[in-house]
């Protein structure tokens, strides 16, 4: 075949598909056509092209059961470029149908022509159209197939158990203490009318609570009673209960040292699932007390001295402590130095121990708010300068007292007072002169002799610091009970007692140093003892009737500026002579 034959060829096969798409649109366009007027009824245009189709109507509102909302509402309004396709002086009135409920049901005996029959609408007077008569019903009969339900088997629920479960809580009081510890009773009953397997008893420990112990007091026709110790968790039990048994718990719960506010706790029990608690208004007890704080506030006040002189100063150590059981936050410390009229001044620091708090330090009085947790403390230290012509003795007392709110146990320890004693030194009497002359100084007994001195203590123990001599009487001395104390003006050291029964280790007339006589007497420190001139100590001036003393072995390093005699009571003749006291380099 020729070049010319081809391209025939190829024509007649273009235009046989081009008849055959355009057969194929034209029988589409008449089955449309022929389903249209099958599907509607009569219709026509007005004289304004309007159409007399009601646009509620059930013909445009009536929604097949599969009908789906359009995705997109837009699609209902009227796009610009229909306007081209109208007719003139026509617009594009989009509506939305009407919503409606429509059950179509399927016809059982009707005949195909009858199934459906459209009304004709009589045209309008004014309409010069044609009248077009309804068209003939072409549609199939329903089916006549019967559909099978499918079956459904219906199982019925089981019915809950009914139970009567209660819970009550109660520690028997309606204040708490922090610190201490807290009682509760917890009874957990099941009232019936059904046992019970696998209810939950549950507490959630307070804020309060440090750590709680739950133990199993008594259990009634009930099982699975777990009891714990020690714990800082929240409490939960699953327990079994028959009807009319019980479990009952009792919990001991430690309140913290700091606790506040009302400590309130809630206990309950649930019902497992499938059962049916018939009251459950009592299935939770609430037990809640108020604070009640209790602390053992405690003051003492010391300068570790029982005497003081004019121009001293003084320290003064004031310790305040809690002994509980409850904290404090707000207790008041005072002390008032402003008043005292042996005062000149006073200064002071606090340092807090633990998590107590206080001023870290002022002048003046103290007053002084401050927070101690129980067992912690705070101490101040005063400094106080005397006056220069202090009387009488110096008192000064200390305080703390309690805020609001809080008991204190034991109040007769909430204040402490210091006395110190004024040391005032007598006028030398003539007599006690040195050297020693073997003229004496009578000190009845029961008084005292205070002397000025300068003597100190430098740590040279076994050396001779002081002698105390005697009256002579013979070859040597009877010695009388006497007792010979110095002082650095805060406290009084006694460095010599004779007639005690106890042995002066630190003088030359300790037993073991003395001359035993042939029968000795008993006890052999007694007064009038005869002791040798040969065991005194011999003064520059002759006379050997010392009693050598060595204060380095009994009292702190220091300058002491005065000596004290002191007659006891009982001695044979009731007095004391003195000769002299000679101070050694």
């Amino acid at each position: 075949m020729n070049g010319n034959g081809k391209l025939r060829e190829r024509k007649r096969r273009d235009w046989t598909i081009i008849l055959i798409i355009l057969l194929f649109g034209f029988l589409c366009v008449i089955i449309a056509g022929e389903q249209a007027i099958r599907f509607s009824p009569t219709w026509k245009l007005d004289s304004n092209m309007r159409s007399n189709l009601d646009p509620d109507g059930i013909f445009l509102t009536n929604r097949p059961a599969n009908y789906f909302q359009p995705l997109d509402p837009s699609i209902l309004t009227q796009p610009t470029w229909v306007n081209v396709f109208l007719t003139p002086g026509i617009a594009f009135e989009p509506r939305t149908p009407a919503p409606a409920s429509v059950t179509i049901s399927a016809p059982t005996n009707t005949p195909p022509s009858t199934f459906r029959t459209p009304t004709a609408t009589q045209p309008s007077p004014t309409s010069t159209l044609p009248f077009l008569p309804p068209p003939t019903s072409t549609r199939r009969p329903p089916s006549t197939v019967t559909s099978i339900p499918p079956t459904i088997t219906n199982t019925p629920p089981t019915p809950a158990i009914p139970v009567d479960l209660s819970v009550t809580k109660t520690d028997s009081s309606i204040t708490y203490t922090a610190g201490l510890t807290v009682t509760y009773t917890v009874v957990v009953a099941n009232n019936g009318p059904n046992n019970v397997t696998g209810a939950v008893v549950s507490d959630a420990k307070p804020a309060q609570v440090t750590t709680w112990s739950w133990a199993c007091a008594s259990v009634v026709n009930a099982g699975g009673c777990d009891a714990i110790a020690g714990s800082a968790a929240n409490f939960a039990d699953t327990v079994d209960i028959q009807s009319g048994g019980s479990i009952t718990y009792t919990v001991t719960a430690t309140i913290a040292s700091s606790a506040t506010g009302n400590l309130t706790n809630t206990a309950s029990v649930s019902a497992p699932a499938g059962y049916t608690d018939t009251v459950p208004g009592n299935n939770s007890a609430t037990d809640t007390d108020t604070p009640a704080p209790l602390a053992d506030l405690q003051i003492t006040k010391d300068d570790g001295a029982t005497h003081y002189v004019g121009d001293a100063i003084k320290t003064y150590t004031i310790l305040v402590a809690n002994a509980g059981p409850s904290d404090v936050i707000g207790a008041t410390v005072a002390d008032v130095f402003s008043t005292n009229p042996n005062v000149a001044s006073a200064s002071w620091t606090c340092s807090a121990s633990g998590s107590a708090t206080c001023a870290p330090s002022g002048t003046g009085d103290i007053n002084d708010t401050v927070n101690i947790p129980a067992s912690a403390s705070i101490t101040y230290s005063v400094t106080v300068q005397v006056v220069s012509n202090p009387s009488g003795p110096l008192d000064n007392t200390a305080t703390v007292t309690e805020p609001p709110g809080v008991t204190d146990p034991a109040p007769g320890n909430n204040s402490a007072t210091d006395t110190d004693i004024l040391i005032t030194p007598d006028p030398p009497p003539g007599q006690i002169t040195f050297p020693p002359d073997g003229t004496a100084y009578t000190l009845p007994a029961g008084l005292a002799l205070t002397l000025s001195i300068n003597l100190t203590a430098n740590g040279d123990v076994g050396v001779w610091d002081l002698v105390y001599y005697e009256f002579p009487a013979g070859s040597g001395i009877w010695l009388d009970w006497i007792i010979v104390e110095i002082s650095d003006g805060n406290n009084w050291y006694t460095v010599f007692n004779w007639g005690d029964n106890i042995r002066d280790q630190n003088t030359n007339v300790d037993y073991a140093f003395l001359t035993i006589p042939v029968t000795p007497p008993t006890p052999e420190e007694v007064d009038q003892r005869d002791i040798a001139a040969s065991d005194l100590y011999l003064s520059a001036s002759g006379y050997q009737t010392g009693i050598a003393i060595d204060i380095d072995a009994i009292v702190p390093l220091g300058t002491y500026s005065y000596i004290r005699f002191t007659a006891p009571t009982g001695d044979v003749d009731g007095q004391t002579e003195i000769d002299s006291i000679e101070i050694l380099p």
